[in-house]
């Protein structure tokens, strides 16, 4: 009996230090490296293979003339954003762009937002929660993400008025952000949204980690880390989803994601697809993995926004 004890007492504790690094990975801000300027890739990694597009594109940021704006979140926290003017000499409006989980803009979007710039729209590239520049305790995976997306079209529109289009931008965990940020009744002058590689909600993408990258069962972690994380973060991973958004969403909205998409199945994007029950459009690009898309084909991928974006202006 006392044997069993221990051997129940040490697979708690063994439990509970595996929920709270987890916890700690999925949900607490990047310390070291907030406020820090982007570093150049030069190491083998994760989008090793377009280092020198990243790295040109970190240069552009740096150097690109942008005015830092600033809006404080419902719940307290001063939230930061770049903002960069179009040079077109009439602006067609504001693409705002949400970056993923412990993102950086240039690494997230390399050249998108000169290109955005191109066409004639004002860009305002946001850092979200808990990231960067912007204040908060913990990322939420858009659970309250969605809030302060939707403060920052406020902030737009009280700027320069509602005549002219908003647009939001979002990829990966940027992307769950404005989409989730649909399911508000959101101002008429936010005409589309661009949808790159979301997934469905915090619950289902912590147990695809789990599962695909970590090699863990969801059981009993899961069950572990969602009182965990609502009596530490103050939220739940079941609070919202992507799917709740596009039940009542009436923004048209463009989907892009790679097929060879490993890390948020695409299963989530055709789900989310699927779900919407606005005007929508799927573009799956070839042999591209997650966060790819934009860096495998350009061409293509500008093709699509700008054909979006005109149809919808």
């Amino acid at each position: 009996m006392t044997v069993l004890i221990i051997v129940l007492i040490s697979l708690l504790v063994i439990l509970t230090l595996l929920c709270c690094g987890i916890y700690f990975f999925l949900f607490k801000p990047n310390f070291d490296r907030h406020d820090e300027p982007a570093v150049p890739i030069k190491e083998e990694g994760y989008l090793h293979e377009f280092r020198d597009v990243i790295n040109s594109a970190i240069d552009w940021f740096e150097k690109v003339e942008a005015e830092d704006v600033y809006i404080n979140s419902f719940d307290g926290y001063k939230l930061y954003g770049m903002f960069i003017t179009s040079p077109a000499e009439k602006c067609k409006g504001t693409v705002i762009m949400c970056h993923g989980f412990h993102g950086i803009p240039p690494r997230d979007f390399a050249f998108l937002p000169d290109f955005y710039l191109s066409l004639g729209y004002n860009v305002l590239v946001i850092n979200q929660r808990a990231h960067n520049k912007s204040g908060g305790k913990y990322l939420t995976y858009g659970i309250k993400e969605r809030y302060d997306c939707r403060d920052w079209i406020l902030y737009i529109n009280e700027r320069f008025g509602s005549s002219l289009p908003v647009f939001l931008h979002g990829l990966s965990m940027g992307c769950a952000t404005v989409l989730m940020t649909s399911g508000f009744e959101l101002p008429q002058n936010v005409k589309g949204i661009v949808a790159d590689c979301g997934f469905t909600s915090p619950y289902d993408i912590i147990v695809s980690v789990l599962k695909g990258t970590m090699k863990l069962p969801a059981f009993p972690i899961m069950p572990l880390s969602l009182i965990m994380v609502k009596f530490i973060a103050g939220f739940g991973l079941k609070d919202y989803s992507t799917l709740d958004a596009m039940k009542t969403n009436k923004i048209p909205i463009l989907f892009i994601c790679g097929d060879k998409d490993d890390f948020v199945p695409t299963w989530m994007t055709q789900k989310n697809y699927d779900s919407c029950i606005a005007e929508k459009r799927l573009f799956w690009v070839k042999g591209a993995k997650h966060a790819e898309s934009y860096f495998r084909d350009k061409e293509g991928f500008e093709a699509q926004v700008k054909g979006f974006l005109e149809d919808y202006t």
